[in-house]
């Protein structure tokens, strides 16, 4: 049985061509980009690191990023959050940001790219809640999380979102640096 299902698994990203992605907006515990959870002291400023993540064909830098990030519980609430140095902000991460980098192309030729630290406090949370990038209502073309390539036109380009969980071993940043890895590591126990 676990033979077929993981036949299907394999075919089902074969035919819908999700076996890469290009590229990622992430929350980390640090700016080292290398794990996404921890667990939050209550009533405490606490930093998560938002960062783009390039990935497989994503894009060699960016020059800003549209999303929101949204959390799981209301009892989590929003504090002052910091930007990268030299960026142009548009909105809110809670309702909807735009992200521009006055420099233009930031990152080109490094795996991450730091754009900002969103600090919370939890209030009372309850163990496990989350926080989730997703795209941005306040959006031009509110169905994708977008980043803007460093080409002449400042191009989007949709990428996908990044979790942070609250609590220790609740995320798995990566098994391998392909998807396949991810698939043999489910597979191991």
């Amino acid at each position: 049985m676990k033979k077929l299902a993981m036949f299907l698994l394999v075919m089902l990203i074969a035919a819908t061509g999700i076996n890469a992605h290009e590229g990622s907006l992430g929350l980390f515990t640090s700016s080292s980009a290398d794990d996404c959870d921890m667990a939050v002291p209550p009533f405490s400023p606490t930093n998560i690191w938002l960062m783009y993540i390039r990935s497989d064909s994503g894009p060699d830098g960016i020059t800003g990023a549209e999303f929101k990030a949204e959390l799981s519980t209301a009892q989590v609430q929003w504090l002052t959050p910091t930007w990268a140095a030299g960026t142009m902000i548009i909105g809110d991460p809670a309702t909807g940001i735009g992200i521009v980098f006055n420099d233009g192309c930031t990152g080109q030729g490094s795996p991450t790219v730091y754009i900002g630290t969103l600090q919370i406090m939890s209030v009372g949370a309850p163990a496990g809640w989350t926080m989730h990038i997703v795209p941005s209502p306040e959006a031009q073309d509110p169905s994708s999380i977008w980043v803007s390539r460093c080409d002449a036109n400042k191009t989007i380009h949709p990428v996908l979102g990044g979790w942070f969980h609250d609590g220790e071993g609740n995320c798995n940043v990566e098994a391998e640096s392909k998807t396949w890895g991810a698939i043999k590591n489910m597979y191991n126990n």
